[in-house]
C-alpha cells in the first residue's frame, strides 16, 4: 500500500488518484463502464422530463389524484409527530433541526463565489510563483486536498465530446417543478427554462430572470474552452438508512454534515490559490450539468444497479453523497471500474422484491429497450444505456402521499448497504467481483441472516458510531487508516 509522508511525495506516486480500493476492484477502459453504453443512442437528457416534477407527475397520473396525495402526505407527517411515532417523535425532530440549520458559506451560484470579497488571492496577486505542475501533478494534488476538506470520493473525466454531447444535461428542472401537465398544454413555454449553452468565452456565466411560475430561467453558460469533471461524493450514514421509516432514514439527504457547499467554496479557492484557474457549477442534483450516478459510474467511482437511480461503490453500495464541478485546472481522467456490483444485481433482486410500489424492475437481464408505463413512454428515463429500468413517476408518487410519506426501503434493503464487518465482507466481495456463480447464494444470506432494516429505529441511538456516521478512512492509504 502507499504511505505518503508529504504532497512532494504525493506527487511522486504514480496513482492519479491514490485512493486505497480493495484488491478485486479492476479498472476499465475510459466510456467502457460494466453497465453497456450505445452513444449514437445517447442524447443530452432534457431535464423537464425529470420523475419529481410536477409535469411528470401530472403526465402519468391526473391532477386530483396528485393533489390528493399531497394532502395526504401532509396528513401522515402531521399525524406522526401527533402521535409520537418511534422514528418521528420528539428527539428525531431535534435531531433533524441540527443537522438542517444553516452553516455559514459564502454565497455559491453556478459560475462560483458570489462575493469577489471572499474570493483567495491568486499567485500573482501574492508576488508568488504559479503552480506549475503536470496534470497527473494537478490530479494528485487535487486529490489530497478534497480528502482534506471532506470529500470521500473523487474522480475525474476530461469534458470532451461525449460529455458536452451526449451526458450533460439541456435544461434544469425549474421549468417544470410547479408545471401542470395536459394533453392541450404538455410543455411550457421555452422563455420558462433554464438551459445549458455553450460559448466559446473564458469563464462561465449566468443570465437568469423568473419564469412564469416564479422559478429562475434563462442560460448557464459552460466555455467552450478544455475543461475537466470533478466528481465528488461524501459519506452517508449507512445505518441511518436503516431506521426506516424515521426522519433520518433518507442518510443521502439527512447526513448531518454532507459538506457540499464548504467542499465547493475550498475547491474553488484552492485552484484560484494554485494559479488563477476556475472551479465553478451548480451541484444540486436536479439542477447541475451532470446525471451524478452517470459521473460516478465514468469515473470509477460506481457501478450501475439494478435500482437504476443509485449506483453501488464496492465500499459503501449506495450510502454515499454525489455532486459535481467543472474546472479548467487540468487533470487526468480516471477509468471506470468493475467490482461485480452491477453483475451481482442481475441474479439479485432483493431491492425490488422490497419496493412497496413495485417501482424496480424485477427483469432477469438488462435492457436497450425503455419499457412504457400504463401504455405511455418512460420519458424520464434516457435510453442509450442497458439496464433495468425503473418506474420512477411510480416511486415519486408512492413516496409523496401516494403510499407514504417518504420510503428509501430500497436503500436499506440494498445487499450491498452493510459495513465491511458484515455478511458481504472484503472476501465475499471479492468473489462477487470475479465470478457471478454465487450470487444468488450470497443474496439470499442477506435475506436469512435478517440484514437490512432495523425492527425499530430506536436502536439507532445505542450505537457508537464514527464522527458524522460514516467511516472516514474508506479510501486512506496512509499506515493505521488503511484497512
Amino acid at each position: 500500500y502507499c504511505v505518503f509522508h508529504d504532497l512532494d511525495e504525493l506527487m511522486s506516486s504514480s496513482s492519479v488518484t491514490p485512493a486505497k480500493r480493495p484488491w478485486w476492484v479492476k479498472e476499465r477502459e475510459l466510456f467502457n463502464p460494466t453497465s453497456e453504453i450505445d452513444w449514437d443512442l445517447m442524447q443530452r437528457f432534457d431535464r423537464k422530463n425529470e420523475a419529481h416534477s410536477r409535469r411528470i407527475a401530472t403526465m402519468y397520473r391526473s391532477v386530483e389524484t396528485i393533489d390528493a396525495a399531497a394532502v395526504t402526505q401532509k396528513k401522515i407527517d402531521a399525524d406522526r409527530i401527533a402521535k409520537q411515532t418511534p422514528g418521528f417523535d420528539t428527539k428525531y425532530q431535534a435531531l433533524k433541526a441540527g443537522y438542517s440549520g444553516s452553516t455559514e458559506s459564502p454565497a455559491w451560484a453556478y459560475p462560483g463565489i458570489v462575493d469577489e470579497a471572499d474570493w483567495a488571492k491568486t499567485p500573482e496577486e501574492l508576488g508568488m510563483p504559479k503552480w506549475s505542475g503536470t496534470p497527473e501533478e494537478n490530479s494528485r494534488l487535487l486529490y489530497a486536498a478534497l480528502r482534506y476538506y471532506g470529500a470521500m470520493f473523487i474522480g475525474y473525466a476530461e469534458v470532451e465530446d461525449k460529455w458536452r454531447n451526449k451526458l450533460f444535461v439541456k435544461t434544469t428542472t425549474d421549468a417544470v417543478r410547479n408545471w401542470t401537465w395536459t394533453p392541450q398544454n404538455p410543455d411550457p413555454p421555452e422563455s420558462d427554462e433554464l438551459r445549458y449553452v455553450y460559448e466559446n468565452v473564458d469563464q462561465p456565466y449566468s443570465e437568469l430572470r423568473k419564469g412564469s411560475t416564479g422559478r429562475s430561467a434563462g442560460k448557464h453558460v459552460i466555455p467552450s474552452k478544455p475543461l475537466w469533471l470533478i466528481t465528488i461524493a461524501t459519506g452517508a450514514c449507512m445505518e441511518a438508512t436503516k431506521t426506516l421509516d424515521s426522519t433520518i432514514s433518507k442518510s443521502n439527504s439527512s447526513t448531518a454534515d454532507n459538506g457540499h457547499e464548504a467542499l465547493k467554496v475550498r475547491t474553488f479557492n484552492f485552484v484560484r490559490a494554485l494559479g488563477g484557474w476556475r472551479a465553478f457549477g451548480d451541484g444540486g442534483h436536479q439542477t447541475s450539468e451532470s446525471n451524478f450516478s452517470a459521473a460516478m459510474i465514468l469515473t470509477g467511482l460506481a457501478e450501475n444497479s439494478r435500482q437504476g437511480n443509485y449506483c453501488l461503490t464496492p465500499e459503501t453500495g449506495p450510502n454515499h453523497i454525489p455532486f459535481t464541478m467543472l474546472t479548467d485546472f487540468p487533470l487526468v481522467p480516471t477509468k471506470p471500474i468493475d467490482a461485480g456490483l452491477f453483475r451481482f444485481c442481475h441474479f439479485c433482486k432483493k431491492c425490488a422484491d422490497a419496493c412497496p410500489s413495485q417501482s424496480i424492475s424485477h427483469a432477469d437481464e438488462p435492457s436497450w429497450d425503455v419499457p412504457d408505463v400504463d401504455g405511455k413512454p418512460r420519458v424520464f428515463c434516457n435510453p442509450g444505456h442497458k439496464g433495468f429500468w425503473p418506474d420512477m413517476a411510480g416511486c415519486n408518487y408512492y413516496s409523496k402521499g401516494g403510499g407514504t410519506s417518504g420510503c428509501w426501503v430500497c436503500y436499506a434493503n440494498c445487499t450491498f448497504s452493510e459495513d465491511k464487518a458484515a455478511m458481504m465482507h472484503n472476501i465475499i466481495r471479492g468473489t462477487v467481483s470475479t465470478t457471478s456463480l454465487f450470487n444468488g447464494f450470497f443474496s439470499s444470506m442477506s435475506n436469512t441472516f435478517g440484514y437490512g432494516p432495523y425492527e425499530s429505529p430506536e436502536v439507532w441511538w445505542d450505537m457508537s458510531l464514527p464522527a458524522y456516521g460514516f467511516d472516514s478512512t474508506i479510501g486512506a492509504a496512509k499506515g493505521g487508516y488503511s484497512k
